[in-house]
């Protein structure tokens, strides 16, 4: 099954962001505890911010589209599957120490996931 007919990748992103933007502006009305820090907002946290935003959902989510629109849905969810076990190895890098034994049961379950599909 393929994403034809004119589907927009860039309009369902900006759909998905915005919806994400109401449910959490909805929560912070409800409950303003809520995602408080306590570190002050400075240039290299709010560049911090943009650039995850700009990559996980811009580039991210618009590629995952796009690969619907344009190939086979289980390739595109094969993929989508496979990049919190990518990024596992990152943070251990970047932190200096090994990710959560829940991490890594669940990135085994989705190579397991990912074997079932791809084996079938």
């Amino acid at each position: 099954m393929d994403m034809d007919g004119g589907f927009d990748p860039v309009l369902a992103s900006a759909i998905r962001v915005t919806t994400a933007l109401l449910a959490l502006v909805a929560v912070g009305l409800i409950r303003p505890q809520l995602g408080r820090s306590t570190q002050p907002v400075n240039r290299r946290v709010l560049w911090q911010t943009a650039v995850s935003g700009w990559v996980g959902m811009g580039l991210g989510v618009g590629l995952l589209l796009w690969s619907l629109r344009e190939g086979p849905v289980g390739s595109a969810g094969v993929l989508s599957a496979l990049s919190p076990v990518i990024i596992l190895p990152l943070l251990w890098l970047k932190f200096g120490r090994a990710p959560a034994r829940g991490a890594w049961l669940g990135a085994l379950l989705a190579i397991l996931g990912v074997a079932l599909v791809l084996l079938r």
